[in-house]
């Protein structure tokens, strides 16, 4: 989680950044990404729900995007609801070739700035354990661990539990 009351988010540039814009992402930014149909699809639907996606743009591919949310959002990996009281990130992605060059970071910062903009005063963000890139990327914009939530899904056997840091 992190909070929007002050401006901490802002305050450092990466240097070696591409010259790519960002900003939010209309359906025809969809038919853009490389991913499956059926994604594109759930994508547009999320669009429609009223999701928030941010794309960094080189020329006209999209070489990262983030989404964010001010509502419910479906995490199937925990078979759960995911309801927060503020913003959610969520849905992160930076094409391989791209990473490591501080576009991801750019790119949620965008989403902390419209979060701020809408008055929003918290924002919250689920991370694999295993995916350290992400972590750091979120902790360098202010992103603080709050707890750990173990899952296993096997076959219809669910188990979950939270562990708070």
């Amino acid at each position: 989680m992190i909070s929007l009351k002050n401006n901490a988010f802002l305050k450092e540039k990466s240097a070696n950044l591409p010259s790519v814009s960002i900003r939010r992402c209309t359906e025809e930014d969809i038919d853009r990404l490389e991913n499956k149909e059926e994604t594109k699809s759930t994508f547009r639907k999320d669009l429609e729900d009223g999701h928030i996606m941010i794309g960094a743009f080189l020329k006209d591919d999209i070489v990262a995007y983030v989404w964010l949310s001010f509502q419910k959002v479906y995490a199937p990996e925990m078979g759960a609801w995911a309801d927060f009281d503020g913003g959610y990130i969520w849905r992160g992605h930076t094409k391989k070739e791209f990473r490591g060059k501080g576009i991801g970071k750019e790119v949620d910062r965008y989403a902390l700035k419209i979060a701020k903009e809408l008055k929003k005063e918290k924002v919250y963000v689920l991370v694999e354990t295993d995916n350290i890139p992400a972590q750091r990327t979120l902790e360098s914009v202010g992103f603080k661990k709050q707890k750990i939530i173990s899952y296993c899904k096997f076959f219809n056997l669910k188990k979950r539990s939270d562990k708070k840091i």
